[in-house]
């Protein structure tokens, strides 16, 4: 039974006038429109269900895309925070153990040390195959601990989680050189090299627009290179001088 207790039966059975009194026209007339009613009305609930399952429907896969969603970024979290757990400390890390007094500063040393410090590329090489990928060099005395890493992924991972101010120190003889013996000429800008923090930033924001560009680039090739032939020339003139050798 549907609305205004009309079945189905009763809306599909045909209506034949025939010779009625104005009282049956008027309630067959009556009859012929509230059935028509019944019938729109039923349409309208069916379209109006049918426009809820749409919205029901389209409710449901956005919450299952929102659960995907939620279920994946779950077990990111959960790895992360696995890896977190299983990650080791700073004092883990392989390295020359330093001994009391003298810490790592004697393997320097000529004679009794193992490694040479002039030969920065032979002490790595070194390092790398007793060692590993990362290496601590503690116990240097008047000086930080040096890590060394030899994993070009884990580089980049290094250098993207030091944020927009990373903090690089440089090299103490060319600090020196272009804030004391040039000064004149480089005045305050210490490079991309010499500053770290925030004037590295304010230096590297100026720079990155032109420098990636290759036409920009391109001018300075001819200078670089009379510059690196002129180093040359005068590396290989103070080495014959000092040593007889050319190479």
């Amino acid at each position: 039974q549907d609305i205004w207790g009309c079945r189905k039966s009763f809306l599909k059975r045909p209506i034949v006038f025939k010779q009625f009194t104005c009282e049956e026209k008027e309630k067959a007339i009556s009859i012929y429109l509230a059935r028509k009613i019944c019938v729109l009305i039923m349409e309208a609930q069916l379209s109006s269900r049918i426009s809820q399952l749409l919205r029901l429907s389209t409710s449901m896969c956005k919450r299952c895309k929102e659960d995907t969603l939620s279920r994946m970024l779950y077990t990111e979290t959960c790895t992360n925070t696995d890896l977190e757990f299983n990650v080791k400390s700073y004092n883990e890390i392989p390295g020359p153990k330093p001994i009391p007094i003298l810490g790592n500063t004697w393997r320097m040393l000529p004679l009794i040390g193992k490694y040479e410090i002039s030969d920065t590329a032979k002490i790595s090489r070194l390092f790398y195959e007793e060692y590993g990928k990362i290496v601590r060099l503690s116990g240097l005395i008047g000086r930080p601990d040096l890590l060394f890493v030899y994993d070009a992924d884990e580089i980049e991972k290094i250098y993207r989680q030091e944020g927009p101010t990373p903090f690089r120190p440089s090299m103490p003889c060319l600090v020196h050189y272009k804030s004391v013996i040039r000064k004149d000429f480089f005045e305050d800008i210490g490079g991309v090299v010499g500053v770290h923090g925030a004037p590295w930033k304010k230096f590297r924001t100026r720079v990155q627009k032109p420098v990636l560009q290759p036409q920009i680039v391109k001018k300075y090739i001819t200078p670089i290179e009379t510059v690196t032939s002129d180093f040359i020339k005068r590396y290989s003139a103070r080495r014959w001088r000092i040593t007889g050798r050319l190479r």
